[in-house]
């Protein structure tokens, strides 16, 4: 993506992802952008685990030693979470794990039975809020857009298992699947092991509301050493793009300047 010899090297999950950031060079440092070749394979047993995995080995010939950046938003967060872990276990150093409004996958799971009641409730409430807010301001468009997203998320875990039901009783070998689909199976299937060291969580600020009772998303159970939370404008689907772009840099550019190496 972008290349200075003087920085330090950071690897982004996913390079589509970061490009609005990189663009505008926030920092003096090597910016490698990282994506997913097998989404739509008919490799059903694609895990975090194998993703991570195969990335690490592409960027072992790139840098060869840690200690290594690793910036993931979203999806790309656990990637980039289990590709520490698989690097810590062979002996290297993380500089610095980034994850960028990535919830913990298990983040209910991280909750207390009250602190999961009041979670679900004030989920409720704050979708409830924007449904009426849409609705009272004539935004239509957006409250389609958010329902459709809405039973998008329930159905596909669903259409999914059904579809490898029928696929296997009609004795078929191969099955095509959307990357929406695989992500998301991924995602559900995903349990973080413990990371041995410091997690930076840069949250959107327009997320959702039930992440209120707890700021690392879940984070601060599986980080050893802590998670550092800062926030960066935008919702989880606009954080990324080019308007937040320069806002998000500035969170960014303190922390990965900080790696780089001093001179002698």
């Amino acid at each position: 993506m972008r290349i200075c010899p003087r920085g330090p090297v950071v690897y982004c999950l996913y390079v589509g992802n970061f490009e609005p950031i990189v663009s505008i060079n926030p920092v003096e440092a090597s910016f490698y952008g990282l994506r997913i070749h097998a989404l739509e394979s008919a490799d059903v047993d694609l895990s975090v685990e194998t993703v991570a995995r195969q990335h690490v080995e592409a960027l072992r010939p790139i840098t060869p030693h840690g200690p290594y950046v690793l910036l993931g938003y979203s999806f790309g967060g656990l990637v980039a979470y289990e590709m520490a872990v698989q690097l810590q276990q062979s002996g290297e150093q993380i500089g610095l794990l980034g994850l960028l409004d990535t919830p913990h996958p298990g983040f209910h799971g991280t909750l207390s039975p009250e602190e999961l009641e009041v979670a679900r409730r004030v989920y409720r409430a704050d979708r409830a809020r924007k449904y009426w807010t849409n609705l009272k301001t004539g935004r239509i468009d957006r409250l389609a857009r958010d329902a459709l997203t809405l039973v998008g998320k329930k159905l596909r875990p669903l259409s999914w298992r059904m579809a490898r039901v029928v696929h296997k009783a009609l004795g078929r070998k191969r099955l095509t699947v959307s990357p929406e689909v695989r992500v998301d199976t991924m995602w559900r299937a995903y349990r973080p092991p413990q990371f041995d060291g410091h997690l930076l969580l840069i949250r959107a600020q327009g997320r959702d509301a039930e992440f209120a009772c707890d700021p690392t998303m879940g984070w601060h159970k599986s980080a050893l050493r802590g998670v550092d939370v800062k926030f960066a404008s935008g919702s989880h689907e606009s954080m990324m793009a080019a308007e937040h772009a320069m806002q998000l840099a500035a969170v960014l550019a303190p922390v990965i300047s900080a790696l780089a190496p001093k001179p002698p």
